[in-house]
């Protein structure tokens, strides 16, 4: 009985020895299983990661050609749309004996005060500090139009007319004054660091024609 007892005991404790070792096989086996699969899902990660930068980098590339183009057709059609026509009856209104002193009719300057967004179109005006003050800065500006047959050229500083500063808030009001109140403007501006003055006389047309001004 008791050497029965014995071989139970010993073969249970065999049995148990087997199980564990069993398991520990299978504990081995299935770690290893884990760490292929997590091998096998970090090269899956890094090819994926190559495969996105790849298609970024076209994705960039192609939206950086494709903004090139839209630009560049942007500019081709503002350079086809951006004709200029001088308003009418400028050459023959505006007259210069020098550098310093120009005649405008005053049939011409009555029409440009009753519709003075007509030189809107004339040139571009930044604010901009000169060597002789603050004052708009002449750009853009277009061959036959008025500030061009007043003898203004780009890069000018425009610095007051009859006293206020062009770049004050008051600028507005002077130009109104200019072409309706008086008969003669001071223009001061500053030309490659050197202060000059333009006189603009207002004089009945000689002629007596009266200059139409289109709508822009």
């Amino acid at each position: 009985m008791i050497e029965r007892i014995g071989l139970l005991r010993r073969a249970g404790l065999l049995t148990l020895a087997g199980a564990i070792t069993a398991c520990g096989e299978a504990g081995s086996n299935s770690r290893e299983v884990v760490d292929d699969r997590i091998e096998l899902a970090r090269d899956r990660l890094t090819d994926a990661g190559r495969e996105l930068e790849r298609r970024g980098s076209e994705g960039l590339r192609q939206t950086g050609e494709g903004l090139d183009r839209w630009l560049a057709g942007g500019r081709e059609r503002a350079e086809a749309s951006d004709t200029y026509y001088p308003i009418a009856g400028a050459a023959e209104a505006i007259r210069c004996e020098s550098e310093v002193i120009c005649t405008i009719d005053a049939a011409f300057v009555d029409r440009l005060a009753r519709d003075p967004l007509v030189l809107a179109g004339e040139a571009v005006v930044l604010p901009t500090q000169g060597q002789s003050g603050k004052g708009l800065a002449l750009t853009g500006v277009r061959p036959g139009s008025i500030p061009a047959r007043l003898g203004l050229r780009d890069d000018d500083l425009l610095i007051s007319l009859n006293g206020t500063n062009l770049a004050s808030l008051a600028a507005p009001r002077a130009l109104a004054d200019a072409l309706s109140n008086t008969n003669e403007a001071t223009l001061i501006f500053e030309r490659g660091g050197e202060r000059r003055t333009l006189t603009i006389v207002r004089v009945l047309d000689p002629a007596g024609s009266t200059p139409t001004i289109p709508t822009r």
